[in-house]
């Protein structure tokens, strides 16, 4: 079990080598909302965390009043500059809650189309197909339904205040973090903060652009096979023939391949088994 923080613009940390010390290994950063706000305190904020060492990343509040595209191009148009769709960084999130201050409300008929071109167009501007989805419990219990849209590159990411880290109340076989309270206390932060863990047994490298998805809770079957990191040199059509495997199940295995002519060196592939 990993410990996190998200922030936004009116939390003030003050010290992030004492929150890095507390156990804080990852943050997400509010970085826009809608088509009109973005967060002026973000550039600060993911500097100072991704600084000492927190797996850092950033993320966006949903506005359904404004198209799905302008949400999306908001979000990219800010998070590709503070560095936060590099390989390594935090799931990129998107926040999917009700703001009565900003007359925001969602429903079932809105939250589920939102969320779903909302992933679509991301994937397809950014190139990333890894991301994360927040909701709170009630939420995910009576709005959104997750298996129409959360596909092996989806992280939902719940937030119910039980106070009791990892007990979520709701299980999925996307599920990976739970914001556990809202008044949180983390050293070098001022006031209360809220406090995220991973679940057991999802390691927080697997939470990171560029890498695997969370691994599959122990009672869904997961594939057998194995994982190479790629090398200099590597390509699909070799490696499919070096381990026995046709190119097109390597693909069907990793949601992070959106190019087969294309991998990155650094990526963990799964080979499944011949």
């Amino acid at each position: 079990m990993h410990h996190g923080i998200d922030i936004s613009q009116w939390k003030n940390v003050v010290n992030w080598p004492a929150v890095r010390d507390n156990g804080i290994s990852f943050c997400s950063t509010k970085i826009t909302q809608g088509d009109y706000y973005t967060n002026p305190a973000a550039g600060a904020q993911v500097e100072g965390a991704r600084g000492v060492g927190i797996f850092t990343g950033g993320f966006h509040f949903g506005d359904p009043d404004v198209p799905v595209a302008a949400n999306v191009a908001h979000f990219m148009g800010h998070a590709l500059g503070f560095g936060v769709l590099n390989t390594g960084s935090l799931l990129p999130m998107l926040d999917i809650e009700n703001s009565p201050n900003d007359n925001i409300f969602w429903n079932a008929a809105t939250a589920n189309p939102f969320v779903t071109e909302f992933i679509r167009i991301f994937r397809e501007e950014s190139g990333v197909a890894e991301i994360a989805v927040y909701a709170n419990l009630d939420f995910y219990r009576n709005i959104l339904r997750p298996d129409e849209w959360a596909d092996d590159a989806v992280t939902l990411w719940l937030a119910n205040y039980n106070g009791d880290p990892g007990r979520t109340d709701f299980t999925h076989r996307r599920l990976g973090l739970h914001q556990h309270t809202e008044e949180g206390a983390v050293p070098g932060v001022e006031g209360h903060v809220d406090r995220n863990v991973t679940l057991d047994g999802i390691d927080l490298d697997a939470l990171t652009i560029g890498h695997l998805p969370p691994p599959l809770p122990c009672d869904v079957p997961a594939q057998r096979g194995r994982t190479i990191r790629v090398e200099p040199g590597m390509c699909l059509s070799v490696l499919a023939e070096q381990y026995g495997v046709s190119v097109e199940a390597i693909v069907a295995a990793n949601p992070i391949i959106r190019d087969r002519d294309h991998i990155e060196v650094g990526w963990d592939l799964v080979i499944p088994a011949a």
